[in-house]
């Protein structure tokens, strides 16, 4: 990250009113949280404005709901007894945008206002007058141009960074600024095009990438690899083969599972064989690999993970990093889901919120949010 920024140690915040973005867009089951990953995160932040004196003024979205329509299946109501049991307080619950003088107010779904998707100066104004200063400390909303998230940094005093968000970008910094040879991305997913700017920005930064998943079928179809009856991105093949020499070592499965769970080396593909999973041999390679480094990145499924019997190799994947004791990242929507069934979250050094940001920051190496806090 070139772009230097406040952060919020490097203000005062005593006496004063602190908007703070959050990023609470958690799963909800009939007005239960099913996952409070993403809470737990932000209460550092919290506790850390309360200690200096402030007043904490958490903004947040929840899903996508209908603009203008309260609904209950994205009210931020059901958070709120879980943040008070965190922070060992009550706090203040808001369904309207304006000041009100408490220790800690939570609003409602910012996203029930049009302005916020966006980004209207107007409503920008609104939530600017909520407070003093602005915290960022939404990593997994931090790259939408959003008005709680970019606008309202044009109309409020100071503009900082978060702990969150600063753990996050660290987390991504070391893995990106690690010496070539020592790092491992293992990479998978569903398609190559979502991945073509992550993918051509890693080939400079990290010396092994193993990359799964169906858009690894891609990358050995231009290869000249047998795939079976597998799909693959035809417009993506020129891609590839740049992607392919590339100054790091790409690493593709060697055997693979198909249809009924058997394993079968690529050269024993059928013709109406399709890949749904790594097999044994490419296991074995990646293990290899992960002893050969220091530093691990992941980002995506290395095969149909939600389905058996498809699932061993994410699984192992996740087994294998968490055996290494590596210096470990990991990152996307769906490999924390696939972390959440097969493994712990702690047996890893960093577990993104982010699933989008996550991967706009290794495209880019910034995010929007970020762009708009107060230079230093």
């Amino acid at each position: 990250m070139q772009t230097k920024f406040l952060t919020y140690k490097d203000i005062k915040v005593a006496n004063k009113s602190v908007v703070v973005r959050v990023d609470y867009n958690v799963p909800l089951i009939n007005g239960v949280v099913q996952n409070d990953f993403r809470l737990k995160q932000s209460i550092d932040g919290i506790k850390y404005l309360l200690s200096q004196g402030a007043q904490v003024k958490l903004v947040s979205h929840m899903g996508r709901p209908v603009v203008n329509e309260a609904n209950d299946q994205f009210s931020l109501l059901p958070i709120k007894p879980l943040i008070e049991n965190m922070l060992g307080r009550e706090i203040v619950f808001s369904t309207k945008i304006k000041p009100i003088d408490a220790s800690v107010v939570l609003y409602e779904n910012i996203r029930f206002h049009p302005g916020e998707t966006a980004n209207n100066l107007d409503f920008a104004r609104e939530l600017a007058v909520l407070g003093q200063i602005f915290m960022l400390d939404a990593f997994g909303s931090a790259h939408r141009n959003h008005a709680s998230i970019v606008g309202i940094t044009k109309f409020i005093g100071e503009a900082v960074a978060g702990p969150l968000v600063l753990k996050e970008i660290q987390a991504l910094d070391n893995v990106l600024t690690q010496d070539f040879d020592n790092a491992l991305a293992i990479i998978g997913g569903a398609k190559i095009s979502t991945k073509i700017k992550i993918l051509e920005r890693l080939c400079k930064k990290i010396g092994h990438i193993f990359i799964g998943g169906k858009m690894a079928n891609t990358l050995l179809y231009a290869m000249g690899k047998n795939i079976g009856a597998s799909s693959i991105e035809a417009d993506m093949l020129g891609l590839a083969r740049d992607i392919l020499q590339s100054p790091a070592q790409i690493i593709l499965p060697e055997d693979c599972v198909v249809a009924g769970g058997e394993i079968k080396s690529l050269d024993e593909l059928t013709e109406s064989d399709i890949i749904y999973d790594i097999g044994p041999q490419s296991l074995a390679t990646i293990n290899y690999q992960i002893n050969q480094v220091s530093t691990i990145l992941w980002n995506g499924p290395v095969g149909m993970f939600e389905k058996e019997p498809f699932a061993n190799g994410t699984r192992e994947v996740a087994k294998l990093i968490a055996k290494a004791k590596k210096y470990s990242v990991i990152g996307g929507g769906d490999t924390i889901n696939a972390v959440d069934k097969f493994n712990k979250q702690s047996n890893y050094s960093f577990v993104s919120t982010g699933g989008g940001a996550f991967l706009k920051y290794l495209e880019e190496g910034t995010l929007i949010g970020l762009e708009g806090l107060t230079r230093v």
